[in-house]
């Protein structure tokens, strides 16, 4: 979290970026420890994140995304 620090040179995004980590670790953890429903809760979970970035990126502009670029560097 130091270097994360040192990146971002804020508190907020560390903890956010730490956070994260934490539930990624936690998340891999679980899985390595099922047996029996290690394909079961992988799935869920995939399924799950795979929704969040879908979520998330549903506002983008993806035929636009160079041209939005070019007018920031050109202005």
């Amino acid at each position: 979290m130091t270097y994360t620090f040192f990146v971002l040179k804020s508190w907020k995004p560390t903890l956010i970026i730490g956070f994260l980590f934490v539930l990624i670790y936690g998340y891999v953890f679980t899985l390595l420890q099922l047996e029996d429903l290690a394909l079961l809760v992988g799935s869920i979970g995939v399924f799950f994140i795979l929704a969040m970035v879908m979520f998330l990126s549903r506002k983008i502009d993806w035929y636009n995304i160079n041209q939005e670029t070019s007018e920031v560097v050109e202005a």
